[in-house]
């Protein structure tokens, strides 16, 4: 047999071999990561003035924090609807919309729940940047 094709023998035998064996194989395509997943810093209106309001934090997983200035923070879940996000009952949000070429969530406070600096129901939130956008964080 000529060199040549024991070569290319060897070499698909090669190449078949490292696609059986785990870990020797193609890399798998990550998971695609929503555009959403972060922190973004909310303001909103108190007697029509623009004021901060706090740092609403999505996690990969499905969980969620806001974190109003100077209280306590919510913590619950989210589901993604066809872009719009509903939160777990008891957090300070029922819904918000991430608008992806802005790259900001519009999210409308729950119901019985009383938020400062969100008079109109709604706060409007960016990308966070600590120290721009809202406080440094410690």
């Amino acid at each position: 047999m000529p060199n040549r094709l024991r070569a290319a023998l060897l070499a698909l035998f090669a190449a078949g071999l490292a696609c059986a064996v785990p870990g020797l194989g193609p890399t798998p395509t990550p998971t695609a990561v929503p555009g959403y997943v972060g922190r973004f810093d909310c303001s909103g209106y108190e007697s029509g003035l623009l004021a901060y309001a706090g740092r609403l934090t999505f996690e990969a997983g499905g969980a969620a924090e806001f974190k109003p200035s100077g209280e306590d923070a919510f913590t619950g879940a989210y589901t993604d609807n066809a872009g719009t996000l509903s939160f777990s009952s008891g957090f300070a949000f029922s819904t918000a919309l991430y608008t992806p070429g802005a790259d900001e969530v519009s999210a409308s406070v729950a119901p019985g729940v009383t938020l400062a600096h969100a008079e109109t129901g709604t706060v409007t939130c960016v990308r966070a940047e600590p120290g721009i956008t809202g406080p440094v964080e410690p």
